[in-house]
């Protein structure tokens, strides 16, 4: 008995799976909200003008005293 479609089985599986996570990885958006709120966070801070820059903290929601 020939057992050699089982390791083709598995490599053709694996190779698409491996396709798929790499399509995956770079063309998903970010969707975790401190990810987003620190980057919204920072754009706000280099729109600022550099009058304003030194006297707002601009800070997220996850950004308090308790949280690192």
């Amino acid at each position: 008995m020939d057992c050699s479609h089982f390791s083709w089985q598995f490599w053709s599986t694996s190779i698409v799976g491996a396709v798929i996570q790499i399509v995956g990885i770079l063309f998903l958006q970010e969707t975790y909200a401190p990810v987003l709120l620190e980057r919204k966070a920072e754009h706000i801070c280099r729109s600022m003008s550099v009058e304003d820059a030194p006297y707002r903290k601009v800070r997220t929601v996850f950004e308090t005293q308790g949280r690192s």
